[in-house]
């Protein structure tokens, strides 16, 4: 979700920072604008060379929400409340407590209120990033340290930001927000909009924000983001699991739209590793430049072979023209620590629950992905002692020869590399990482960390040639597995919300 964000600098998670009468209990009570304004008129006396007007402008639209909306029982009851929408706020509701419930995040008030948009997006965000590099330019704010957006309410003023950022010579990226967390400072309503997704989409949105109320690390958007696009992903499933059955209609859609997107993520991540390594190359500035524009003149000739591939959703919104390097950088935020979370998820007996809580009782200074690491690599060396032990209580024989024939055994008939495993023909990805879950096995989500925006994992299985340089539509076998965005349009996923 690109980004799925902060229209005002966020506060602390809900989960740690206490409760007191600074929160609003009320939707028509005074104290959320005194408090709105307090927050503004603080952040403006604390923030060195903060754009007064941007913190004015948003707290200003943060308080026009807090003061129009409803309280969600009163539209319930409302004779004059559609039906169709009652039946939304309803399953609202229900996704609100499957996630506090069954997926173990914090309860809130959030979600008990209404705010009718009139239609128009809840807000827009902008991104941007050096137009000879993949790293975005971030912002600062208190609490929440640096974040690689902004958020405006209003587009006339996401476009003069964005149009000023051009003018300093930046690519940018301009993005519809769907929802966001205010992350306990204010509760968060239903917003009109919210109510046209699919029921898997809002599923995902409700999870996702949740979890941003439950787990935030200042400094850390990268990890906020692919945390809740995890959790909402996973999310997602078991609540159409739940509700439906795992061999339902309703997850096999979900999981084509999952794989089509990860088709779209394997060919973002090639654009932008021919991207980084020509931004990398020796050379002045103009070559690079130069290099930029004939890789995105490719990548524009390969999309249609791309969209071709896809199964499910209409991808025919999606114009590869407008990719650039703050594009790649947006989508790469909610993806890049995925891996890391899938293999916690993978230690942790796959259970959601035991991921959540692994984030939210972390230790203080813990960086959160190596702390991750360290805890599935922990898991894995004891089932591989398990393993070990299982193996030489049933050997047969001779230890020594019974181990040398059962690894001579496996190497016979290891896949050779980059080759399509046989072992789940419906799903060729599944020969590295797997997801397995309501909708069972399925390729590993994410992008991988540590090498930059829109970099794929190395898997096992993985043919070297199957990444970098080529301009060939992807591979099956490269599929990297479910973020569940874009749903309907990819210019909806680069910019749905934070």
């Amino acid at each position: 979700m690109m980004p799925r964000g902060s229209v005002l600098p966020r506060a602390p998670s809900a989960a740690t920072r206490p409760r007191g009468p600074g929160h609003d209990s009320a939707p028509g009570s005074r104290l959320p604008v005194r408090v709105a304004w307090a927050f503004a008129t603080v952040l403006l006396l604390i923030l060195p060379g903060c754009k007064v007007g941007y913190v004015l402008q948003q707290a200003g639209g943060q308080i026009r929400i807090l003061t129009e909306r409803r309280d969600v029982s009163d539209l319930l009851a409302d004779p004059e409340t559609r039906e169709a929408t009652k039946r939304r706020l309803q399953l609202v509701g229900e996704m609100k407590r499957f996630a506090e419930e069954k997926v173990g995040l914090i309860k809130t008030d959030n979600y008990t209120t209404f705010f009718d948009t009139g239609g128009k997006p809840v807000a827009w965000s902008v991104v941007a990033c050096p137009k000879d590099g993949l790293s975005p330019v971030t912002w600062w704010f208190p609490i929440v340290g640096r974040v690689p957006y902004l958020g405006f309410f209003d587009r006339e003023d996401a476009e003069e930001e964005r149009r000023e950022l051009e003018e300093e010579g930046y690519d940018t990226h301009m993005g519809i927000v769907g929802a966001y967390s205010t992350l306990g400072w204010f509760s968060d309503p239903v917003f009109s909009t919210m109510l046209d997704d699919d029921e898997g989409d809002l599923a995902n949105l409700i999870v996702h924000e949740t979890t941003h109320a439950t787990v935030y690390l200042p400094d850390r958007s990268q990890f906020n983001e692919s945390l809740a696009e995890f959790v909402g992903n996973r999310g997602e499933l078991e609540w159409l699991a739940g509700r439906y059955g795992r061999d339902s209609t309703q997850i096999r859609k979900s999981r084509v739209e999952a794989e089509d997107e990860a088709r779209f993520q394997i060919w973002l991540h090639r654009v932008a590793d021919r991207l980084r390594e020509s931004y990398d190359a020796a050379g002045s500035r103009e070559s690079r430049l130069a290099a930029k524009a004939a890789i995105l003149e490719s990548a524009v000739r390969e999309w249609p072979s791309v969209a071709r591939r896809m199964k499910g959703q209409d991808w025919s919104g999606f114009d590869p023209h407008r990719l650039n390097n703050a594009f790649l950088a947006a989508y790469a935020t909610y993806n890049a620590d995925g891996p890391v979370i899938e293999q916690l998820y993978q230690a942790l007996g796959r259970d959601l629950r035991r991921v959540v809580a692994f984030f939210r009782d972390m230790p203080d200074g813990e960086d959160p992905v190596e702390y991750a690491s360290r805890r599935a690599a922990d898991a894995e060396s004891i089932h591989a002692t398990r393993r070990g032990v299982t193996f030489f209580r049933e050997m047969p024989d001779d230890p020594v020869e019974y181990a040398s024939r059962r690894t001579a055994d496996a190497e016979s008939i290891r896949p050779p590399k980059g080759a399509i495993s046989s072992a789940d023909s419906r799903n060729p990805g599944k020969t590295a990482r797997t997801v397995s879950g309501p909708e069972g096995p399925g390729p590993a989500a994410g992008i991988a960390r540590g090498t930059g925006p829109g970099t794929a994992p190395v898997r096992s299985g993985e043919a070297d040639g199957a990444r970098g340089g080529s301009t060939t539509e992807p591979p099956t076998e490269a599929v990297p597995g479910p973020s569940k965005e874009p749903r309907k349009t990819p210019e909806r996923r680069a910019g749905r919300g934070s």
